[in-house]
């Protein structure tokens, strides 16, 4: 064999040899891109629902439900606040352009969307004993015409909180206001002690919630279901909730005026020693105190001795729309995951939220940052005191007349 033939020949085999290299990489590539596909045929999502939410802890609940039902994509589109969800909802609604499920607030907004014909009705879909395991204030919140309009997955009461370590010092003995006034002379007597060593401290605070608060104030001067028509006269100068508060705001000097946003904070600074906020706070006050002081915790006052007892719940649902309608059985997946204990233990721990089914004597309400029996104690008394409150046309108009009195009283 000549030497160049001997040449010729290695060529042709080192070429031979690449080509079956290359076909087995090809071949190799096919097998596993045809294996992926068959995968994803087998696994890909089935059906997708789209959810808009305001909270967090619903949007990592959407996750987790994916992982448990992969056969299921959820689109989430997330709203910084509820407000903006329930403007951006009520515009989708009329170009028809909204989606299967939304978030929605209890204090205002319900009526409008039930009058677009969209939301769907779920007596049908969760049955009467599911319905009835709701805590019947919630649940209240989102019924109208003998129909439940959005399933209630947490709500929250209006509360006091208190600096546990300027009280038992300056207030020694148990820590108890009866009626409101017993409440505004605990906070000036606690003011008026700790203004001499501290000119910044405030006895009281309330947080941006006050509307819900003063609408709380009003339920206990009669029945809940005629506050709409009572509104004018209930927050007319003289009417008993807004003359208690002048009381607090003018007579006693208990709060700033017009820097609710701040109260939290303050509080949390020790410059305040009582706090009007909601239970749901629990959770983001022991964070931020973070051992600072001890948190105490007291029921809401009546309007007078022996008055009527009342609290309002406040919280949030989840609404079913007409895109729905095709897509029920998913739906129904999604609300009975939503009830699961896991589910309402990690929406509870993140939002501070009390679980709209609520758990049995023995469980915490609030489990994950806090075992205070006090909060517990405080918390299951109060369940008996709210007054169920349906929605109405009037809500937001209510809602705005409280807050523009309060703030009329504050610029005074």
């Amino acid at each position: 064999m000549k030497r160049g033939d001997f040449h010729l020949n290695k060529r042709t085999l080192a070429m031979a040899l690449s080509l079956l290299l290359m076909g087995g990489i090809l071949c190799s590539l096919y097998i596993l891109n045809r294996q992926n596909y068959n995968l994803y045929q087998e696994y890909r999502p089935k059906e997708t629902i789209e959810v808009w939410a305001s909270t967090p802890a619903l949007i990592e609940l959407c996750d987790r439900f994916e992982r448990k039902y992969p056969e299921v994509h959820i689109n989430r589109r997330y709203f910084y606040n509820q407000d903006v969800l329930l403007e951006e909802l009520t515009a989708a609604l009329s170009a028809g352009t909204y989606p299967d499920m939304a978030e929605i607030g209890s204090h205002y907004g319900l009526l409008p969307l039930i009058e677009t014909g969209l939301p769907l009705a779920l007596n049908e879909m969760m049955g009467e004993e599911e319905r009835s395991a709701l805590h019947a204030g919630i649940r209240s919140r989102f019924e109208y015409d003998g129909k439940l309009w959005a399933w209630p997955i947490g709500f929250s009461i209006p509360i006091l909180f208190y600096h546990k370590n300027l009280l038992d010092y300056y207030e020694p003995g148990v820590v108890s206001a009866t009626v409101w006034d017993d409440l505004w002379q605990l906070s000036a007597r606690l003011q008026d002690t700790v203004r001499k060593n501290n000119p910044a401290f405030w006895g009281f605070h309330t947080d941006t919630q006050t509307p819900w608060y003063l609408l709380t104030m009003l339920s206990q001067l009669g029945r809940t279901d005629r506050l709409p028509q009572q509104i004018e006269a209930l927050t007319a100068r003289g009417s008993g909730a807004f003359t208690q508060w002048e009381r607090a705001l003018k007579t006693y000097a208990l709060f700033p005026r017009l820097t609710h946003q701040m109260a939290v904070t303050q509080f949390v600074n020790g410059l305040g020693g009582i706090l009007l906020s909601s239970s749901e706070k629990l959770p983001l006050l022991e964070r931020l105190i973070a051992g600072k002081f001890q948190l105490g915790a007291l029921p809401l006052p009546r309007m007078e001795q022996g008055g009527e007892e009342g609290n309002l719940a406040g919280g949030k649902g989840l609404m079913l729309l007409a895109n729905t309608s095709g897509k029920k059985e998913v739906a129904l997946t999604v609300l009975k995951f939503l009830n699961e204990q896991e589910q309402l233990d990690y929406f509870s721990g993140e939002t501070g939220y009390i679980p709209a089914i609520m758990p049995p004597p023995g469980q915490e309400l609030i489990r994950r940052y806090t075992n205070v029996p006090l909060f517990d104690k405080t918390l299951r008394e109060e369940m008996g005191r709210i007054k169920p409150l349906a929605p109405t046309p009037a809500d937001r108009d209510v809602w705005e007349r409280i807050r523009k009195r309060q703030e009329q009283l504050e610029q005074e």
